[in-house]
């Protein structure tokens, strides 16, 4: 009811059912979280109502941030929720090391034009350990972009959306498989304590007989489902990874060079 944006929830119901039960599922209430990418702190807003202590965290920089007054709606909003929000900048943000129970990165990692290494490794620090990273993304090859492929359609974001958007994208740059996210949390030395296709998108986006065809078909196979939900614990001995230059980075892919020409060190 005092959410500022009419209409807004309506399309996430599945997203923050699915979320609430997994969390309240896997902390106590009183734990700390940190929504990383928090947009309009709709989801800690929930998660704060069901007890946890949440913090967002965003640089609130998208072009709708930017207009009617959205930041300070925002902003108003978290506050009367109990949501403490730190703008995100260019600094390091100043929490405590190992002080939260949980990191959450919902629909985050795919709006990102470089590697999330580090990112996820910066922020990782600030996890006690044994405490749980959580990340929701789009499956990149869920049924509908199986079939739009097929016909000869994009798995992509609509093309007109990108061609006319004015300023910097801000929208999908790469999407999620099974297998990226079971690379992610081995690269980051973690352990996967869940890894499943969910719904997340379905509750407004398709009619009822659709809807229904859509949960047999993909209770037979998770990995056509619209969206992935992973946890990945953070062990004791957890050590940040070192950043790596080109030299190494080539090292790594056994290459000469990306441009075919050898390289001296």
């Amino acid at each position: 009811k005092i959410f500022p944006f009419d209409g807004y929830m309506n399309h996430s119901y599945d997203a923050y059912k699915n979320i609430s039960n997994i969390i309240s599922d896997l902390l106590n209430p009183g734990s700390k979280i940190l929504d990383i990418g928090s947009g309009p702190a709709d989801k800690p807003a929930i998660l704060q109502k069901l007890g946890f202590e949440c913090i967002a965290y965003d640089d609130l920089n998208d072009d709708w941030h930017k207009v009617d007054n959205n930041k300070e709606k925002i902003l108003k909003f978290s506050s009367d929720a109990g949501v403490k929000y730190v703008i995100a900048d260019e600094n390091d943000p100043h929490f405590n090391l190992e002080s939260f129970d949980m990191l959450m990165f919902n629909g985050v990692l795919e709006h990102l034009h470089s590697s999330p290494r580090t990112m996820l490794n910066k922020f990782i620090k600030y996890l006690k350990p044994n405490g749980y990273l959580f990340i929701t993304v789009p499956n990149a090859v869920n049924i509908r972009k199986r079939i739009a492929v097929l016909f000869g359609k994009t798995n992509l974001p609509d093309y007109q959306s990108f061609y006319y958007h004015p300023g910097e994208w801000r929208g999908h740059i790469r999407e999620y498989v099974e297998n990226d996210l079971i690379l992610l949390t081995k690269n980051l030395g973690l352990t996967i304590k869940l890894l499943r296709g969910c719904d997340h998108m379905i509750s407004t986006r398709l009619r009822k007989v659709n809807k229904i065809l859509y949960l047999i078909i993909t209770s037979l196979d998770r990995s056509l489902k619209d969206s992935w939900v992973m946890i990945a614990q953070k062990p004791d001995n957890w050590l940040p990874q070192k950043e790596i230059d080109y030299l190494e980075y080539l090292e790594y892919l056994n290459k000469k060079s990306l441009t075919g020409y050898s390289i001296k060190k």
